[in-house]
């Protein structure tokens, strides 16, 4: 468990386990949130008290992370009340430790002086950097930060919205909008996926997960039935979606390149979403909870608390994300799940 701060919510993982994301603390910045950034050599540390002094910076969330320990986010300057874009690279330092070159922080200015906010989203291993702007109109459009300069790369027809989602290793970017998903080529060229809906997470290989609708014919009593729709969710190959038999009113938030991915669904007659990972090897859907609960509380304790929301994967197969922490009821909490390998049977 992540648990250094009051509340923490964890958002994103690099290949080195360093994780990154929002906390809360009624004894810091007058109870604001604030990113954070925790690696296993340091633990869970405020990201703006690694900020190169001085700076008027106030760093509220961190959204993504790459293996280089380049993060980007949501945060605010002094004076401003609009929310800017921002771009972290961390000290680098010799094999002693000692710093070569500072910590640097970057705002990604917005395409059009007239945006109210801007959020970076994503960040790849080449520093290139997805985000998003809202202008006067409170319509959301679509950006890429690339070689020290900001293009607008989606806009949304009027009256709808559009939510940045994914930028791969191959520079594909996965954007949501109200009518449909839309996948671009690195090229630049939309193409739009009218099945699936509230996407999240794309892989290198151009696969991403969101929900569809599937119309299932439901037994009312001995004699009728009825058709109702329910929705799932699935992995989408850019031909046809895959349901993943995660079941009904379920959800997928992330992917990695092995194709597992992680998701939730809602338990019957309840208003708690349990995590599930869907592994590809084995075809199958595994429940998270009882993993991040353990033996060691009672069930019916947890059932009370909520569950895993967000849950996001790694390709070397961790899982982060956040649930109310039972040892002991601490409220929201980060957490990295990490799977054991298992010896082979004995022949």
């Amino acid at each position: 468990w992540l648990d250094a701060f009051e509340s923490n919510y964890a958002w994103c993982i690099n290949s080195d386990g360093h994780v990154g994301g929002l906390a809360e603390s009624p004894d810091k910045y007058g109870g604001e949130p604030f990113a954070f950034v925790y690696t296993p050599a340091t633990g869970m540390v405020d990201l703006n008290t690694l900020l190169p002094v001085p700076n008027d910076w106030h760093l509220r969330n961190a959204n993504a992370i790459n293996d280089k320990g380049q993060i980007v986010g949501l945060g605010y300057r002094t004076g401003s009340d609009k929310g800017r874009g921002w771009l972290y690279t961390p000290a680098l330092l010799d094999e002693n430790g000692e710093e070569l070159l500072p910590a640097v922080i970057e705002e990604l200015a917005p395409p059009s002086a007239d945006d109210q906010k801007t959020i970076a989203s994503k960040i790849n291993e080449d520093g290139e950097v997805l985000g998003r702007t809202i202008d006067a109109n409170g319509v959301s459009h679509a950006w890429l930060f690339m070689d020290g300069l900001t293009v607008a790369v989606f806009s949304p027809t009027v009256g709808t919205t559009a939510s940045t989602r994914e930028l791969n290793e191959s520079g594909q970017i996965l954007i949501d909008t109200d009518s449909a998903a839309v996948r671009i080529s690195p090229l630049g060229v939309p193409e739009y996926f009218y099945d699936v809906w509230d996407v999240w997470a794309m892989n290198d290989n151009g696969f991403f997960v969101g929900r569809k609708d599937f119309d299932v014919e439901v037994p009312i009593n001995k004699k009728r039935t009825e058709i109702r729709t329910v929705s799932r969710a699935v992995r989408h190959d850019g031909v046809a979606a895959l349901d993943l038999g995660a079941g009904d009113n379920s959800y997928a938030y992330g992917i990695n390149n092995n194709g597992d991915v992680t998701g939730g669904r809602y338990a019957l007659n309840s208003n708690m979403l349990r995590g599930l990972v869907y592994l590809e090897e084995f075809e199958q859907v595994v429940e998270l909870d009882t993993a991040v609960v353990g033996d060691e509380i009672d069930i019916l304790r947890w059932n009370e608390l909520g569950s895993i929301q967000y849950p996001r994967i790694h390709d070397t197969g961790q899982i982060v994300s956040h649930a109310p922490n039972p040892y002991p009821l601490l409220g929201m909490s980060g957490f990295i799940l990490t799977p054991v390998p298992t010896a082979p049977p004995e022949e």
